[in-house]
């Protein structure tokens, strides 16, 4: 309507029953004086030479009277309701067309509608946007196409035929055609096409299309059809008569055949209304129930079922009959009509009767038992039980006779209702037998389980009846619920528990013995286990091939036998130690058996480990015991003699050679105990980390010249050649050369100690690679095969089984080996063994080259020199009264003045009364430590210039560095050595000097 009322052209409309005149501005120039007072009014009025053109547009056919061009204009049913005009010719029309050019390009542009022009050609030369998109083309994609590739190639003839008559006459026409869009998907469209007429009035220069895209009314009426065309095959095939009833009218018709086929009525006896149809068609004793159901669906619009008799009017048979039918209401929500099916269903209702017959003989048969039966009737959706179905599900005999499947449905358990009538919708689509189990909960509360199974059976090929029976399953389940929870424990402890689980069935050859077997079930924990995945259903063949047969005449056995086993072995093709125990499977099964174990592996591993720990533990105490017996040994045998000189001084005569000769066996057997005193106190301090290498660019020359030095007097008194090879060039090391040297002395001292007197031993240094190799060797009493892996070890006592009693602690290897690994360096021994002499190896890095030339070794002065010594005032505190006495005697015989003390409070008061220049504290003193009275005294301003010296057992590296944080200004450990106690008073100034 807006499409006409807003176009350029003169154009009216004539809608409706009432003729109402519409029109546009052009058309009402037309009209002259009859604008406007015809507009809205019928044309019977305002224009009655319209009214024979409208009359004629009703046949649906475009014309043309005069310059007036007529088309139909149609409902939303597609019936025509009015009439659309347009003119065009006349004298004017040039006029027209130029005043209207403006109005039309507006209309053009601005259409929802798609507008088109095309020439005469048949190529496209105008189109609006709303037209392009319909095509699914841009403007560019459109101007200059042909018709012939945008509308369907079915369609085109119709187009061209009605496109050369618009040619001839030039009069208008509608069509519906597919046009074929750009992405090659079809678009339904409605088009009115009016010529474009030239100057002369008469010529048609072109056409002018409205086209309006109908794809979704085709869609629609595509469904419509096809929902008619189903309805008519599927009403033919299951024999049901389609009928229709007008309520307001109470006019009835028949819509199809099969409704005169069912009745026995001719073609043109059907009843006209539904009371000649219930007094000529329904027997009288039901036409009652029929009122009622018709009244019930008007009142409530309840769907229409009811079933009864009537007599065939063609044979006088009596027959039933099964009526269904659904109410439609106007838009007022009236009443409207009543469209329904009809069918004879009087071979179901003689099946229906005989199968109750059946059933009743079946029910004297069931009654004893748990068991019901029943008879679900699909075309009346009737479900028919006997006594016992309705006993079963506590339904009255009342509601069961009603047959209404609501009544049995309402019993079933809220939560299986809905399976239950899954299933046998299933059932009824696919045919397959009806099968399920769900609970009825009874009047009196119980609730019980049911297992229901039915099967389809046909009619003429359609479902018709569905026989079933029903038990009562309850004490079943129960008994089915304690097995299943006891199996949930059982799996849930097979899938918890860290044991390996498995059932596995034996294979046998022909001749009976086991070969083989198959996994037929594991748990979790076999898979860590056995490392073996997805072992149900293989052999352990497939899974290892290498399984030993041992494995299945142990369960061959234990099947044949029924007597559980259980071992401790080891799987060679897996690697793994298992805990194993085998039983079988069930009571009477022979061919199965239940394994249960576990990988013990690890355990087996820790097992070993603790074994090899205890054994160590208890050859290290072995060790121990012999190491401390032999420190005791050791002890006593430089203490021996000293007792004795002691006492020999005591009682002698003040000889002096004699006094001589004692001093030196004392002073050896002193420096005998230092050296195990020392080398304890080092191994002490490699074991706990706490020895800090004093590395520095050194000649290893010079390192063997203080090793040999330092063994010559053991070596020297065996009355041992000891040979010295050198090598060519001078070798420089990064080390520490006091531990070096120590490490080569004892070397050494082991050579002379283990090679009886005027033995042979050979010290070479030579480079290779860049490493150098210093070796010692002997001629002695060698060592062992057995002894050698352990001689490096602590407390190692490798040499002293063959009867060669030299003395020692069995920690000097172990502290070469040590302090050579933290150089860097490796140590190792060989040995022809016993009488056949040791040679050992030392290895260890060279130093970077660094040029010619090194650091000088240090000159003898520094070693020791003579200073010119003041005298000083010295105190000395100790709790051992005995060593401080002595030392202080020592000191005095130099020249010095030297005061005691034995406890840390009388060390603080004589230092403050003495005013001593060197202070020697001992730091486990009673009452205040060293470390207190030190912190004490350089708190003192009298005393800033006293020197301390710590002197203890201690000489770590933290025990010299706590010293310093407490004052001291040397640290000193005992024994304290005589030249180094020389060196400390030399650099110590009197105060009056200071």
């Amino acid at each position: 309507m807006h499409l006409a009322l807003d176009a350029a052209l003169p154009m009216a409309l004539v809608w409706g029953t009432q003729h109402i005149l519409l029109y546009n501005a052009a058309m009402a120039r037309t009209l002259g004086n009859r604008h406007p007072d015809a507009f809205g009014r019928s044309a019977e009025e305002a224009w009655p030479e319209l009214l024979p053109l409208a009359r004629q547009a009703r046949d649906g056919i475009p014309f043309r009277a005069g310059t007036l061009h007529c088309s139909a204009l149609r409902d939303d049913a597609g019936a025509p309701a009015g009439m659309c005009v347009m003119r065009v010719g006349g004298e004017d029309r040039a006029q027209e067309r130029d005043r209207n050019q403006a109005h039309f390009q507006s209309l053009f542009t601005q259409s929802v509608a798609g507008i088109a022009e095309a020439g005469m050609d048949g190529r496209i030369v105008r189109a609006n946007e709303a037209y392009c998109r319909i095509l699914g083309r841009s403007l560019d994609e459109t101007i200059g196409r042909h018709l012939r590739e945008l509308i369907h190639p079915d369609d085109y003839a119709a187009n061209i035929h009605q496109f050369h008559t618009l040619a001839r006459r030039a009069e208008p026409f509608e069509i519906e055609n597919r046009y074929l869009r750009k992405d090659g998907s079809v678009v339904w469209v409605a088009k009115t096409v009016a010529p474009v007429v030239g100057a002369d009035g008469r010529s048609v220069e072109g056409v002018l299309a409205v086209v309006v895209d109908v794809t979704r009314r085709k869609a629609a009426e595509e469904q419509a059809r096809e929902g008619a065309q189903r309805l008519r095959l599927a009403s033919e095939a299951a024999d049901l008569g389609i009928w229709s009833w007008d309520v307001a009218s109470d006019t009835a018709q028949w819509e199809n055949d099969m409704m005169y086929t069912i009745f026995g009525v001719p073609r043109d006896g059907d009843p006209t209304n539904m009371a000649r149809f219930m007094a000529e068609v329904i027997h009288r004793d039901d036409e009652a129930a029929f009122r009622q159901a018709l009244a019930r669906t008007l009142d409530s619009g309840a769907r229409l079922h009811v079933e009864g008799r009537f007599y065939r009017r063609s044979d006088g048979a009596l027959r039933w009959f099964e009526c269904t039918g659904l109410l439609h209401r106007d838009a007022q929500g009236r009443p409207l009509r009543i469209v329904g099916t009809s069918a004879d269903v009087t071979e179901r209702k003689e099946s229906l009767e005989r199968l109750r017959n059946a059933q009743a003989r079946l029910e004297a048969t069931l009654d004893a038992g748990e068991v019901g039966t029943w008879l679900f009737d699909l075309r009346e959706r009737k479900l028919y039980s006997d006594a016992n179905m309705a006993r079963l599900h506590g339904i009255s005999d009342e509601d069961a006779a009603s047959a209404a499947p609501e009544v049995w449905v309402g019993t079933i358990h809220p939560e299986d209702r809905e399976n239950v009538l899954a299933n046998v919708e299933r059932s009824i689509a696919s045919g397959a037998p009806y099968q399920v189990t769900y609970r009825s909960l009874l009047p009196d509360g119980q609730c019980r389980f049911f297992h229901a199974r039915g099967k389809i059976e046909y009619e003429d090929g359609a479902p018709a009846l569905m026989p079933g029976v029903v038990l009562d399953i309850t004490e079943r389940r129960d008994i089915e619920e304690r097995l299943r929870t006891r199996e949930e424990r059982y799996r849930t402890l097979l899938t918890a528990m860290d044991e390996a689980f498995c059932v596995v069935e034996l294979v046998f050859d022909e001749a009976g013995t086991a070969v083989d077997h198959r996994f037929l079930e594991t748990n979790p924990a076999f898979e860590r286990h056995t490392g073996l995945a997805g072992a149900v259903g293989k052999t352990a063949r497939e899974m290892a091939p290498g399984v030993e047969p041992r494995w299945n005449a142990l369960y061959a056995r234990v099947a044949a036998s029924g007597v559980p086993e259980r071992l401790l072995d080891h799987a060679e093709p897996l690697g793994r130690w298992f805990d194993v125990f085998v039983a079988r499977a069930q009571p009477d099964a022979r061919d199965k058996v239940a394994i249960l174990f576990r990988d013990v592996t690890e355990q087996k591993r820790v097992d070993e480990e603790l074994r090899q720990l205890a054994s160590d533990l208890a050859r290290a105490n072995q060790r121990q015991n012999e190491f401390l017996a032999t420190l005791a040994h050791e002890l006593r045998n430089p203490l021996a003699p000293i007792r004795t000189g002691l006492d020999l001084m005591r009682l002698g005569s003040g000889d002096p050679a004699s006094i001589a000769r004692l001093r030196g066996m004392m002073e050896r057997q002193v420096n005998h105990l230092v050296h195990l005193v020392n080398d304890l106190l080092d191994l002490a301090r490699v074991q706990s980390g706490k020895v800090a290498l004093k590395k520095a660019r050194v000649a290893l020359d010079e390192i063997v010249a203080s090793a040999v030095e330092t063994a010559m007097p053991l070596i020297e008194e065996k009355r041992h050649a000891l040979r010295v090879n050198a090598a060519g060039e001078t070798l420089w090391l990064e080390a520490d050369a006091h531990r070096l040297a120590q490490v080569i002395g004892n070397l050494l001292t082991n050579a002379a100690k283990y090679t009886p007197p005027q033995g042979s031993i050979a010290l070479s240094v030579k480079r290779e690679g860049e490493q150098a190799v210093v070796e010692v060797a002997d001629n002695g009493i060698g060592i062992p095969p057995e002894a050698l892996p352990g001689l490096f070890q602590m407390f190692n006592q490798g040499r002293h089984g063959m009867d060669y009693a030299q003395g020692g602690l069995g920690i000097g290897l172990n502290l070469v080996k040590r302090l050579t690994e933290k150089h860097g360096g490796t140590v190792s021994v060989s040995s022809p063994g016993p009488n056949g002499g040791s040679t050992f190896s030392l290895r260890l890095p060279l130093a970077a080259a660094r040029g010619e030339g090194g650091p000088a070794s240090a000159p003898a002065a520094e070693r020791r020199g003579e200073e010119q010594r003041e005298n000083l005032r010295i105190l000395v505190a100790d709790d051992n009264q005995d060593a401080a006495e002595l030392l202080a005697q020592m000191l005095e015989m130099e020249g010095h003045t030297v005061r005691t003390a034995q406890d840390g409070l009388s060390a603080l008061a004589a230092a403050r009364a003495f005013r001593p220049d060197l202070a020697l504290l001992d730091i486990g003193m009673p009452g205040m430590d060293g470390y207190q009275v030190a912190r004490a005294i350089r708190e003192e301003a009298g005393l800033a210039c006293t020197v301390l010296a710590a002197v203890t057992g201690w000489g770590a590296k933290d025990d010299r560095q706590r010293s310093r944080e407490a004052g001291f200004d040397h640290h000193l450990t005992k024994p304290v050595d005589l030249d180094s106690l020389a060196k400390l008073v030399a650099t110590v100034k009197p105060a009056t000097v200071a």
